[in-house]
């Protein structure tokens, strides 16, 4: 029996398991395009109405080469272009960030039920962020903070799950559930010794938000995430 080849296999995409590296093309393109709308569409929304032809007058003057800002509003620009645009794009980044470290999580354990507690590193973190808010005089930054305390949580646990030069999963996932939650206790001592402006200000890291993000912050972040997320 002659098997007809299909459009995707001439074009050299391999198909395996009745699933074509075509159609997942395809869905990582309509996926791409639904999140460029969704970008689209959420920057017109606010508290502040605004209407859709001034934002995209707002962000056309300032990326075309041609732009004049000075027929545009300073509330409008402000709100645009310095609030808007800059919370949507970076949620964009650390959605990226997340679905990458997840991505890479699932192939190290090979279980797609992984998350960031596993290895403690979510409560390393929290307890870095703390320990930056709390004794901010000692810390320069809080993200640093959190990165060195988040990435001195996965130390930890493999340190202590290794056993006669090997490291078996289950005694890697063991250790970390173990040492995440030693750090999250220490988050609650530095709680209870926080003042009341620090423990909000924990309180509101712990929650997550997008609510201070600038330009600044989408500069620094996306030069990581982009090779990162290209390179997984």
């Amino acid at each position: 029996m002659i098997r007809k080849t299909s459009l995707w296999e001439r074009l050299g995409f391999d198909i395996a398991y009745g699933y074509s590296e075509g159609r997942k093309v395809l869905i990582l393109s309509a996926l791409f395009v639904l999140l460029l709308i969704t970008v689209g569409v959420a920057i017109t929304f606010g508290a502040y109405s605004i209407s859709i032809v001034d934002v995209y007058g707002i962000v056309l003057a300032h990326l075309s080469p041609f732009g004049d800002l000075s027929s545009v509003t300073k509330l409008h620009n402000t709100i645009v272009w310095e609030l808007r645009i800059p919370r949507v794009l970076l949620a964009v980044a650390v959605g990226t960030a997340l679905a990458t470290a997840g991505a890479v999580f699932q192939g190290c354990f090979r279980n797609p039920l992984v998350e960031p507690y596993i290895l403690g590193i979510s409560s390393g973190a929290a307890f870095g962020a703390a320990m930056g808010i709390v004794f901010s005089s000692f810390f320069l930054s809080i993200q640093l903070s959190a990165f060195i305390f988040g990435s001195m949580a996965v130390a930890m646990a493999y340190f202590l799950a290794r056993v006669r030069k090997e490291t078996p999963i289950v005694t890697l996932i063991l250790a970390g559930v173990t040492i995440g939650s030693i750090f999250s206790a220490m988050v609650s001592i530095l709680k209870y010794i926080a003042t009341d402006a620090a423990l909000r200000e924990i309180v509101f890291w712990l929650m997550g938000g997008f609510y201070y993000a600038t330009w600044n912050d989408v500069h620094l972040l996306v030069p990581i995430i982009i090779p990162s997320f290209l390179i997984t």
